[in-house]
């Protein structure tokens, strides 16, 4: 798993969650999980801010609005800062606009408060591991969005193109892109559109899951 809590292996998690009760009933479901570990709880996103730079989980739990936040607005920047974290939204707000909002901003999973807490321990162990979890009503909405209908051929990728399409394959933000490829975070910003635009994508998980059916994404280095 991505990270997880030393020889133990559980996956430290951070849930973010304004509403006091289902603060606490997500917290008391992920617990009771031996492969869980809440790290920390906040209702604010400043809180939240502060727990993932503390205490660097692998799994940032959060609802879509915090506060008056808008939380896909921000998941781009936590994930600069703690490179590795995985966010899974769990929201109220359940519908195609909002899951492709939090996906183009870096979100791995989006499910809806409507189900089960298996359900959500599910996708904070299978986010940890680098799977995309989708609310199942949503899941033909992103079959759609990632037929790779249209998808040009890769050899139109630039070499650096292709860079930046393996670090967006491995979960890599967009300053630690800029920090190992030695360019700008608006170069690297550049690139992925012009990436985005040549798979005939509309966000970042849309073009690796395009890339990974076409076998377009070498490995990277750790």
């Amino acid at each position: 798993m991505a990270g997880g809590d030393g020889a133990r292996g559980r996956v430290r998690v951070v849930v973010l969650e304004d509403h006091e009760m289902v603060a606490t009933a997500l917290e008391a479901a992920l617990d009771r999980d031996p492969r869980l570990e809440v790290a920390a709880v906040a209702t604010t996103f400043d809180q939240a801010r502060r727990a993932v730079a503390d205490k660097r989980p692998d799994v940032l739990v959060t609802d879509l609005r915090i506060d008056g936040v808008e939380i896909a607005d921000q998941l781009e920047h936590l994930r600069d800062e703690v490179p590795g974290l995985r966010i899974l939204v769990v929201t109220g707000w359940a519908t195609e606009r909002t899951l492709f909002e939090c996906l183009d901003h870096g979100a791995q999973g989006f499910l809806a408060k409507s189900q089960g807490l298996d359900e959500l321990v599910d996708g904070v162990l299978r986010v940890a591991l680098g799977q995309t979890v989708v609310a199942p009503p949503l899941l033909p909405a992103l079959v759609r969005r990632t037929s790779p209908g249209t998808t040009r051929d890769r050899t139109e990728l630039t070499p650096r193109e292709q860079e930046v399409l393996a670090l967006m394959g491995a979960g890599v933000g967009t300053r630690d892109m800029a920090a190992r490829l030695a360019v700008s975070p608006n170069t690297i910003r550049n690139h992925v559109r012009a990436v985005l635009g040549k798979l005939g994508a509309s966000t970042r998980l849309e073009a690796v899951t395009i890339a990974r059916r076409l076998d377009l994404i070498a490995p990277v280095d750790p």
